[in-house]
């Protein structure tokens, strides 16, 4: 009898042993593949939120400047600013880590969850130029070197890709780490750059390239104490009344022989994506680059420079490239927006 017993205890020992056995792997299972699976979901997921609130931004600043302008008869030209700049300011805010997800596991066993990601957001200025020359004869004009500040988010992310995401000049551009293969920037919207054949009345239908470029310039910034895993407030407003400006000083709609437009970047790779996006404004409109005699325009990628050089079309006899310069200044503010502790 008292063997037995022992033997009964024994069997039971063993199968608790064997259940917390098969427990402890079924856990170890899911935090080897499950919670990685949903922690990339979810930073995907904030991923492609940041994505919209850049290109929300980007459409939230064009507006500003779109609308303070009273445009003359001419759609051809600009007229002077007259409206009251301070008045719109852009107030929008970013999270930049992943929320947390409600559920029971997730709010009593956080272990078992996903690391909550995190992200920086910035205003850098790395050295990055945009210039404008021109030419006409032997005469050569060329605009002070804009500085090409961004609006910077860089992600923290635990499961999934690194991604940077950047405000600059008008555009928003995507910079990601794809591991061996290294680090790629892409345009995920242009700058305001059209390069375009247009006709004048005047010239008996004689067709002349037209250079339209809206720079938007974050030029006053003001940063307050931000965090990696708070919200951040950014607030945007026109520092001043947009500006025309031209090569040569003068007014706009003044023709050149050639103009050239080349960005200045910190790596190949940024000026790899801007060659791209100076490509993308002349080929949407039907303009033959890189085409020898044919050509209207040429890019060309040396180092960490990127330039556009718009001749216009082959068969004129020069002074048949136009620039239409608009420059809009922002001034911008970063702060933290409290929250309560959970």
């Amino acid at each position: 009898m008292g063997d037995r017993q022992g033997e009964d205890g024994i069997s039971e020992v063993v199968g608790f042993v064997f259940i917390l056995a098969l427990l402890v792997t079924g856990l170890s299972i899911y935090l080897a593949y499950g919670v990685p699976v949903q922690g990339r979901e979810d930073e995907i997921k904030e991923m492609d939120v940041v994505r919209g609130w850049f290109v929300d931004y980007k459409t939230g600043l064009d507006r500003l400047w779109m609308t303070s302008p009273g445009l003359s008869s001419d759609p051809d030209e600009f007229m002077a600013f007259n409206t009251t700049v301070g008045d719109v300011t852009l107030v929008k805010t970013l999270d930049p880590g992943t929320a947390k997800a409600p559920g029971f596991l997730r709010r009593y066993l956080p272990m078992l969850s996903p690391i909550k990601s995190s992200g920086m957001i910035s205003v850098t200025d790395l050295g990055e130029t945009l210039t404008i020359e021109a030419a006409r004869g032997a005469t050569h004009y060329s605009l002070q070197p804009i500085p090409a500040r961004a609006l910077v988010y860089t992600s923290h992310n635990n499961y999934w890709l690194q991604q940077e995401y950047s405000y600059q000049l008008g555009g928003v551009f995507l910079q990601q780490w794809d591991g061996p293969e290294g680090r790629n920037v892409s345009a995920v919207t242009a700058p305001p750059l059209s390069i375009h054949p247009y006709t004048e009345p005047a010239t008996l239908g004689v067709s002349r390239a037209r250079v339209t470029l809206t720079v938007v310039n974050l030029s006053d910034v003001v940063v307050s104490g931000i965090g990696s895993s708070s919200p951040v407030r950014v607030e945007s407003g026109l520092q001043h009344e947009p500006t025309v400006e031209s090569p040569d000083g003068s007014t706009t709609g003044q023709r050149y022989d050639n103009v050239s437009i080349t960005f200045h970047a910190r790596d190949p790779e940024t000026a790899r994506a801007w060659e791209r996006v100076f490509a993308g404004a002349a080929r949407r409109n039907g303009l033959r680059m890189n085409a020898g005699p044919e050509s209207w325009c040429n890019t060309t990628l040396a180092g960490n420079d990127a330039r556009i050089d718009v001749t216009g079309p082959p068969a004129a006899g020069g002074g048949d490239v136009s620039v239409d310069l608009l420059v809009a200044d922002y001034a911008m503010r970063l702060s933290n927006v409290p929250t309560m502790i959970e």
